[in-house]
Parts: structure tokens; C-alpha cells; sequence
């Protein structure tokens, strides 16, 4: 058995460094938006709701 971590077990199936970097992005970037929007959206509504409560 290949020793090495899961990761570069499965990245050694894709021959060239622009192929890997390719399947790294479409992994990385999609995951990176999403909690990139959830800390945002939560920021934002978290300060509109303590806006509206300081006001009352």
C-alpha cells in the first residue's frame, strides 16, 4: 500500500500541475464563496436586527 495522505493519493491520478490545480479550484472556490456569503449574510442581518432593536 502507497503511503501518503488521501489528498495526494487522489490528486496523483491527474497527470499535469495545471490539472490538478484545475480540480483543486473547482473544489476550493465553490466552497470558499459559500462561506465567504454565509459569514456575510449573517454579519449583515445580525447588524440590521440590532440596528432596528437599538431604535425601539
Amino acid at each position: 500500500m502507497q503511503k501518503g495522505n488521501c489528498c495526494s493519493l487522489w490528486l496523483s491520478k491527474f497527470p499535469t500541475r495545471s490539472k490538478r490545480i484545475d480540480v483543486i479550484s473547482r473544489i476550493f472556490f465553490p466552497l470558499m464563496f459559500a462561506l465567504f456569503n454565509l459569514v456575510y449574510w449573517t454579519t449583515y442581518l445580525f447588524r440590521e436586527d440590532m440596528e432596528n432593536f437599538s431604535k425601539s
